[in-house]
């Protein structure tokens, strides 16, 4: 079955979008078919394309951050308090309802993925590596790894407030996608983002919200690079 990522928006149920799927003309392809539905609700998220202007979104970013926010605590401080061993996984059971449902749920998983993880992120490119990440409720975002490969592969795990992170779509199985910021280091204090934009995908999260899982890729078509990780606290 086809998988489309909505917006999520009050008021039209799960089995609404279907009648409206199946009565159409035959001759419509029902995926062409949904799509124009949602379009017309409004709930369509339109497809990311690589973005031509990030250079200079990346130069407003930098700017925007000369006044941070406070600092949150430096991973030095809680890596030591992860756990050695995985802790116990269970599948999340999918929302239940009309979109109403499927926005709350992306929210209980937003709100879920702010914390502090270990686990390890495993690439095309080079065996599995132990990694530990930060994600922070204000979305930015820490990183580490013991082994000197970058968390994500790309950019850097020195701290600068150009690294944030959001999860803003879901699709209608009740995987959420998003967006990350991977931040590259030029030396002398002065960070950077890339002409591409940071992809997230395949997001999901336990019932217990102990394990994480995730799937970054960049615009540009590189990856994927997919962490899988344990709550530390």
């Amino acid at each position: 079955m086809a998988s489309y990522s909505a917006r999520i928006l009050d008021g039209t149920s799960l089995a609404d979008l279907a009648v409206m799927q199946h009565s159409a003309l035959s001759l419509i392809p029902s995926t062409v078919l949904l799509g124009l539905v949602l379009s017309a609700c409004g709930q369509l998220a339109p497809t990311p394309e690589p973005d031509p202007g990030a250079q200079s979104l990346a130069a407003d970013r930098a700017a925007s951050a000369e006044t941070p926010p406070p600092r949150k605590e430096d991973p030095s401080g809680w890596i030591p308090r992860c756990p050695s061993s995985a802790s116990t996984s269970t599948p999340r059971a999918l929302p239940q309802g009309d979109l109403a449902a499927l926005r709350g749920y992306l929210d209980e998983i937003r709100a879920g993925v702010a914390g502090h993880w270990r686990g390890t992120t495993s690439t095309p490119w080079q065996p599995s590596y132990p990694v530990y990440v930060a994600f922070e409720a204000d979305g930015t975002y820490a990183t580490r790894s013991p082994e000197g490969t970058p968390v994500f592969y790309y950019g850097t795990d020195r701290d600068t407030d150009l690294k944030r992170w959001s999860l803003d779509e879901l699709s209608l199985e009740g995987v959420a996608s998003g967006r990350i910021d991977i931040a590259f280091d030029y030396g002398d204090d002065q960070f950077g983002l890339p002409g591409w934009s940071g992809e997230l995908s395949d997001v999901t999260l336990d019932a217990e919200e102990n394990r994480l899982q995730l799937t970054f890729s960049t615009s540009s078509g590189y990856g994927p690079v997919i962490l899988d990780l344990w709550r530390c606290e």
